[in-house]
């Protein structure tokens, strides 16, 4: 689809106007990333935090306005205008982004308004067969990985793909270089995707499978984590799953950050908050322990039948907490003050958007 800022295109005439098409985004990016956007814009240099921010945003951006111009039967869209503006508290930044077009249906300059525009040519064909050929083999397993592949499927939006790419990323998890890498090439596959498909086809390796690898898991992880591909629907079910590992897992991911957040995802947010507050309570009891000479003393007793001492933070069989957290684990409390900012951000946000005051005090200062 042609999508340009010029009220007309060259080449082509407009045969009808659909009216116009919107986009309105926010997007979240983090402290450390203002941060070193900050340092390198006093010395001088480029902002490659803001400057990646700006372009996904605006890829997105684009990408929502064809789908909704689609779906009013265009094929192009003129006069499109985008306007960036930036909000913060607490530390934390936000863009916002409002895109605003015209939908058009467009013929090439000479033909009639009649002329057939749905038509395929010999090389869609062949990708269509193509397209086929490799879900088939994917659904085989056993496909070779090749740059060439890897660019097809992206291009394809192959939803198949994507566990040959969660397995391409895994396998690098001792090579930070390598695994860096495969990440960008995974980047730009779930971009193609869109992001509320990138994340239905992550979230469920956080769910109890059974054949799925511990590193494949944190590989998904870490593609939901560096993509921005948050989903709180998807979150919700594993925090509420009453398996403490499920859970786990969903805790690990509960402060990644969505591509495009709606009023919506206030509500969903605040389900969230909640559940992270009440999921993650003491689970050791009070038990006694024999010593060498048959004196007991107090411990604890670990649901995975360990007994931790009175003064052990980790259970040493294990190596749990109380909680059921690693030491490495993010912290019920730090998911729960991320969530806390995010929602004073987007409520600040998004409450003028509604054009409603938040009391008859503040409509009678207007």
């Amino acid at each position: 689809m042609i999508i340009t800022t010029t009220s007309s295109i060259e080449g082509y005439r407009i045969v009808r106007h659909l009216g116009p098409v919107s986009v309105h985004m926010v997007a979240g990016t983090n402290l450390f990333s203002d941060f070193f956007a900050s340092v390198t814009d006093i010395f001088g240099g480029t902002s490659g935090s803001y400057g990646r921010q700006l372009s996904g945003l605006y890829m997105r951006s684009t990408k929502l306005l064809e789908e909704e111009a689609r779906r009013r039967g265009a094929n192009a869209v003129v006069g499109l205008s985008i306007d960036f503006d930036e909000l913060g508290a607490q530390g934390k930044s936000m863009f916002m982004l409002n895109a605003l077009g015209t939908a058009v249906r467009v013929v090439e300059a000479g033909q009639p308004a009649s002329a057939a525009t749905d038509e395929l040519d010999a090389e869609a064909v062949s990708r269509a067969l193509r397209r086929r050929a490799v879900v088939r083999d994917l659904a085989k397993g056993g496909v070779t990985l090749s740059p060439e592949l890897w660019d097809f499927a992206t291009s394809e939006r192959i939803q198949e793909f994507s566990g040959y790419v969660v397995a391409a990323v895994a396998r690098m998890e001792e090579s930070p270089g390598a695994r860096s890498e495969e990440i960008e090439k995974a980047r730009g596959y779930f971009a193609a995707l869109g992001p509320e498909v990138a994340a239905r086809r992550l979230f469920p390796y956080l769910a109890p499978r059974e054949n799925t690898a511990e590193r494949v898991r944190n590989a998904a992880a870490d593609l939901i984590r560096r993509l921005d591909l948050m989903d709180y629907a998807l979150l919700l079910g594993l925090l509420q799953s009453p398996d403490t590992e499920t859970a786990r897992r969903g805790l690990q991911v509960a402060t990644a950050t969505r591509q495009l957040y709606t009023a919506e995802d206030i509500e969903r947010i605040r389900k969230v908050r909640d559940r992270v507050a009440t999921r993650f309570v003491p689970r050791w009891q009070p038990a006694k322990v024999k010593g060498m000479f048959g004196k007991e003393h107090a411990a604890w007793s670990c649901p995975c039948g360990g007994t931790p001492g009175a003064d052990d933070a980790y259970c040493p069989k294990c190596h749990r907490d109380t909680l059921g957290l690693t030491s490495r684990d993010v912290r019920p409390q730090q998911v729960g003050e991320h969530l806390d900012e995010l929602l004073e951000i987007l409520t600040g946000a998004m409450r003028p958007a509604a054009g409603e005051a938040d009391s008859p005090e503040d409509a009678g200062r207007e």
